[in-house]
């Protein structure tokens, strides 16, 4: 390891002593420890830009020569960081996937700025934990409690820059971007976590400059919008005007007028058409909504997301729900066992069960194991049969048994089968009673109402599916 740091700083040295030629090219390298998979991959605004194999000793390099300065994320396996990047950058990282934020390190030049990132980052992490107390505050003590955040914030950020050398305004934009927006984004959410703290009728009454802050946020800047602080206020400005015009007009459904609020505040098209899609599908999993509510929300994202690639997902999403309709029979097909015996669907009824879908990204097959195996103890006249479409057939089998599943409910899809049911970036699940018919086509294990889903289960009472306590 060692070895290979001194070698690559000697070559960005070199690099650097040599550069009375206009190179403004940008090297960042380093070496990853317990390597997820065999690349590193540098993204755009969640697009791919440039990426770099690992070398059999788990070391990269990039060499970029044509790259505007600004904000990227760096990506390993199913887990990214920030990166701020400019010309003349020689940068180099340590990581340790086990701890994908907490060991990162950065060294060479560039490194001071970024290490401040990484610094305000995890930070932010730990801060947003107190937040969950602090909304059970009156106003008064709230802003006095993030007052003390925001001036712990501003006073390191006067010392980092005290300490190096004089940083772009672009990256000091991006810093003032991450000290005040997580501030600003739960100044927006107090009310809303207030009100459910003491089971109000209404929202707080707040004093008249509260929301000033909102005068100085700019929400259809392009700058920073890959950048999550940035996104997380929208999402908090949003819903906080969303439920305000809901106490209004009490018949609003939530969804309808969360996309009608995008549709009238964000502007910059590319960050309106992910907040119209994002929120459109997520209504898609509310089984309380009515077919008029639905037809409404369907309407107003047609309506308004003007990105054609978006609305052929939703498209897709839609058609694959409408193949298995609420209150239908199960239809038939055939499914592979972890023998790999060949199963008839039919062969699964007599029990009230969910069917899941996996996912093929590491990190979320173990989050997912992890609700199921919770959901099994949770719910045990219940059946979770999990279903793969996507991995190999050795990878499933690993999968399964490594996260302590039982074994007799996993299943792989026969090829021809799996078009019917499955969404490659939506892993659905299907409540279904035990005469097999549908009783919710399109959820997810995750979801907060998920729950709600199982007890609706006809000819069973909360009392029968609960483990009793």
């Amino acid at each position: 390891m060692k070895r290979f740091f001194y070698s690559i700083a000697s070559l960005l040295l070199f690099i650097g002593c040599n550069s009375s030629v206009k190179n403004e090219t940008i090297y960042f390298g380093g070496q990853i420890k317990n390597p997820k998979d065999d690349t590193v991959y540098i993204l755009k605004n969640d697009s791919k830009i440039a990426q770099a194999k690992l070398s059999q000793e788990h070391k990269f390099m990039f060499k970029l020569d044509s790259l505007t300065p600004g904000l990227y994320k760096f990506k390993h396996g199913e887990e990214y960081q920030y990166i701020y990047l400019e010309k003349k950058d020689s940068l180099l990282i340590r990581l340790n996937t086990w701890d994908f934020d907490g060991s990162l390190v950065f060294s060479g030049k560039g490194a001071n700025r970024n290490n401040f990132l990484i610094q305000l980052f995890l930070e932010n992490e730990q801060e947003e934990k107190q937040y969950y107390n602090f909304f059970k505050l009156n106003e008064k003590e709230f802003l006095s409690k993030i007052d003390s955040f925001t001036k712990l914030k501003e006073n390191q950020f006067k010392i980092f820059k005290k300490n190096t050398t004089k940083q772009s305004s672009n990256f000091n934009d991006l810093i003032k971007s991450i000290i005040y927006l997580p501030i600003y984004a739960n100044k927006e959410e107090y009310p809303l976590y207030y009100k459910k703290h003491y089971n109000s009728d209404k929202l707080p009454k707040l004093s008249s400059n509260y929301y000033n802050h909102r005068n100085i946020i700019n929400k259809n800047t392009n700058h920073f919008k890959d950048y999550y602080t940035y996104n997380s206020y929208l999402w908090s400005n949003i819903y906080n005007t969303a439920f305000y015009q809901i106490e209004k007009d009490t018949l609003s459904e939530l969804s309808a007028v969360l996309l009608t609020q995008i549709s009238k505040i964000i502007k910059d098209v590319d960050i309106k058409n992910n907040m119209l899609q994002q929120t459109y599908i997520n209504s898609l999993f509310d089984s309380s909504c009515s077919d008029v509510d639905k037809e409404k929300t369907k309407s107003i994202f047609y309506k308004n997301c003007n990105n054609v690639k978006k609305k052929e997902k939703v498209t897709n999403i839609l058609s694959v729900i409408n193949t298995l309709k609420k209150h239908s029979k199960l239809p038939e097909f055939y499914l592979k066992t972890i023998q790999d015996n060949t199963v008839n669907s039919n062969s699964l009824i007599g029990s009230n069960m969910v069917i899941y879908f996996w996912p093929k990204e590491l990190n979320r097959i173990q989050n997912m194991a992890k609700r199921v195996n919770f959901l099994v103890k949770k719910y045990p006249k219940i059946r979770f049969i999990g279903i793969d479409g996507q991995l190999s057939n050795y990878n499933w089998k690993a999968y399964a048994k490594a996260n302590d599943l039982d074994l007799s409910n996993q299943f792989q899809f026969v090829e021809h089968n799996k078009n019917i049911f499955y969404t490659n970036d939506y892993p659905r699940a299907i409540v279904i009673d035990k005469e097999g018919f549908i009783q919710s086509n399109f959820t997810f294990i995750s979801h907060g109402n998920f729950e709600k889903e199982l007890l609706s289960i006809k000819n069973n009472t909360v009392k029968s599916l609960i483990t009793n306590k």
